[in-house]
């Protein structure tokens, strides 16, 4: 009787099969990988872009309840902060300290917890609306040391004199809403470098952390930034196109942004962006 063997041959990968699939899979994933990231980053901007509607939004809702008056940054100068009551710097008017702000953000929205004791160090949350997504690390936030609130994006509501590089000058920012033009800049990405340096040049904790809000990472310093204006509208600006601006404390604190109307402030061209 005859016997038959039957060899059964078993099916695989060689290793150079293995090394061309993997490296197809590398191949996809370096094509795929920056879109998707862009995709991330352009996300992001959409959001912050949304964040900024709704503080306008209800910075407006707060105007019309209030006949036309804003809300004020911190001492009508320091525009990434609120005062609550009592609290009087910068030279701001003493009928200013007679108002909790925080709490007047509240009453639009804003900002929450606004009933307790700031003595007992519970935070008074500003609302999530102040936070850009693509600044990570950082959440607006109350700051009880120093009472005030400090918030993820430049509001420019109650500023009354510009302090430049070239000098202080009338505003030709919104104080009333009557009296203010649509083209003016109500708030806007942190667009912001301290102490001479783009992202957090400065060690006091997170206050100037991960600014500028969008970064350029081919020369680490500012994309760009959404900005809000009294119109209500929100837009998008290159940072080649933003100039200096009012800062606090512009030797230190220097902030950019644009606007069509600079009132009697001619600001100097930006030589800072390097493409």
């Amino acid at each position: 009787m005859t016997h038959r063997t039957f060899r059964h041959r078993v099916s695989g990968f060689t290793i150079i099969e293995l090394l061309v699939v993997v490296s197809i899979i590398v191949l996809l994933l370096a094509i795929l990988l920056p879109s998707m990231s862009e995709a991330r980053r352009v996300s992001r901007i959409a959001v912050c872009a949304a964040h900024l509607k709704q503080i306008n939004t209800g910075t407006y809702s707060y105007t019309t309840d209030n006949v036309g008056v804003l809300w004020i940054c911190r001492g009508r100068q320091v525009q990434i902060a609120v005062n609550h009551l009592g609290v009087k710097n910068h030279n701001n008017r003493d009928d200013d300290k007679l108002v909790d702000w925080p709490r007047a953000m509240a009453s639009a929205g804003l900002a929450y917890n606004l009933n307790e004791d700031v003595a007992t160090g519970v935070e008074r949350r500003p609302n999530p609306v102040w936070n850009c997504p693509e600044r990570d690390g950082f959440n607006a936030a109350w700051f009880t040391y120093n009472d005030q609130m400090i918030l993820g994006y430049q509001y420019f509501g109650g500023i009354e004199t510009w302090t430049t590089v070239s000098g202080n000058y009338p505003s030709r920012s919104p104080v009333v809403v009557q009296k203010s033009r649509p083209g003016w800049l109500l708030a806007s990405d942190r667009t912001m470098r301290i102490n001479g340096k783009w992202e957090s040049g400065f060690d006091d904790g997170v206050w100037y952390e991960g600014i500028p809000n969008h970064l350029d990472r081919r020369w680490n310093g500012p994309a760009g930034g959404n900005q809000t204006y009294m119109d209500g509208s929100v837009s998008w600006v290159d940072f080649k196109d933003m100039v200096r601006i009012h800062s606090w404390a512009n030797g230190s604190r220097e902030a950019w942004g644009w606007q069509s109307d600079w009132g009697l402030y001619n600001p100097p061209v930006n030589n800072e962006f390097p493409y």
